[in-house]
């Protein structure tokens, strides 16, 4: 995450998520906030793995779910 600039007291934020990158076993999410002005306030990514439960080996995302992630995806 990045801290763009600081949040006010009682400020309504707006953040908007979106899928930046699906790879065959990964994908990252992306999330921007920003102020009622539309001033930047913070950014950051988390980079989320398909793995099996019980081996913790990586596995193919499943197509649909990247067809369920498609209208928010960005490239």
């Amino acid at each position: 995450a990045e801290f763009i600039t600081p949040a006010r007291l009682d400020e309504r934020l707006e953040i908007r998520t979106y899928v930046s990158t699906i790879g065959r076993t990964s994908l990252t999410l992306n999330f921007d906030m920003f102020a009622d002005d539309g001033t930047p306030r913070a950014k950051g990514y988390l980079v989320l793995v398909v793995v099996n439960v019980s081996s913790l080996e990586k596995q193919p995302i499943p197509p649909e779910l990247i067809e369920r992630l498609a209208p928010y995806t960005v490239a």
